[in-house]
């Protein structure tokens, strides 16, 4: 991937001549629409925010994604690039987690047959966020850490007492820095709006203020865009997450996660949460408590418990 400049959209005075030439060109129009004028017609101002668009196509911007993944997966990132998500990749990152001896093939099968990666709203669509991703908060970043195969898969699995548990231990919380080429995004519209909107305020207009901005790619990222990717119990990943101050910060190992479970105050939700599956899931046969009970126990034996 050829080199492109990269667009910060918190500092200002690094913005190249390219893109002031184009807000300056269109600051009368753009101004109009941002105080509510409208003596220019709509056309007029979908010229100039689609000059504006066009114009970032030429830059990159930083990006974060956040998410739970592997030492395996990490590496194979930072090799051959991220790919675009769907239901044919998912199915082959839990068929290497299988592999691997992380994950059984029954609780495979399971995560295939109910997920949402073939969904119209995320196949094909890698979502980053243009900010620092701890600005979000542990209500917006938290679940990403907690469960393996991202939001297509935990949003199905996240309170199933069988496939919960495993895809909480499954790799590391991790935060994938890349720097992403505008041109490879969905739409430029909101980095338009976002940047016309920083130009007017620097210009002394008072205008709406700039929204923070996230977006999705509809491209694979080549390996050279990704600039690292930053691992839990670094200080980097407490700097960009924030999650130091989280209510329940992030976990990477099953012993971890049971001893939090079994520590007052946190015990009462165990036993919240047993009851809860019981109620919601008295039909479960006996072959998916023999799975679970065998999860455990690989579990513990993984981590040296003798039990």
């Amino acid at each position: 991937m050829a080199h492109m400049n990269l667009l910060s959209l918190e500092s200002f005075e690094t913005w190249a001549p390219p893109l002031i030439t184009t807000l300056e060109r269109n600051h009368n129009v753009l101004l109009d629409w941002e105080t509510d004028g409208h003596q220019y017609p709509a056309p007029a101002f979908d010229r100039a925010i689609t000059e504006v668009g066009e114009t970032l196509k030429s830059y990159s911007i930083r990006g974060w994604h956040c998410t739970r993944l592997t030492d395996a997966e990490v590496a194979a990132i930072l090799s051959n690039g991220a790919h675009l998500p769907n239901a044919e990749t998912l199915n082959q990152r839990v068929d290497m987690i299988v592999a691997a001896g992380l994950l059984s093939a029954e609780i495979a099968e399971r995560l295939k047959a109910k997920n949402q990666a073939g969904d119209s709203n995320r196949a094909g669509k890698l979502w980053f966020c243009f900010y620092a991703p701890k600005l979000a908060g542990e209500g917006g970043i938290g679940r990403f850490f907690r469960h393996w195969g991202g939001e297509a898969l935990y949003n199905y699995h996240e309170d199933n007492c069988v496939t919960s548990p495993p895809l909480r231990v499954i790799g590391t919380p991790r935060v994938v820095v890349a720097e992403i080429p505008i041109a490879f995004l969905s739409s430029t519209f909101g980095l338009a709006t976002h940047v016309t909107r920083r130009f007017l305020t620097e210009r002394g207009h008072d205008v709406e203020q700039a929204e923070r901005q996230e977006g999705y790619v509809v491209r694979p990222l080549p390996s050279s865009a990704i600039r690292e990717v930053v691992t839990l119990h670094s200080s980097e990943f407490s700097r960009l997450t924030g999650c130091d101050d989280w209510r329940e910060p992030p976990l990477s190992r099953a012993r971890r996660t049971r001893r939090r479970y079994f520590q007052w105050p946190h015990s009462h939700f165990l036993f919240w949460w047993v009851g809860r599956c019981y109620h919601r899931q008295s039909h479960q046969t006996l072959t998916d408590r023999a799975i679970l009970v065998g999860y455990r126990l690989r579990s513990r034996r993984r981590d040296g418990d003798p039990r």
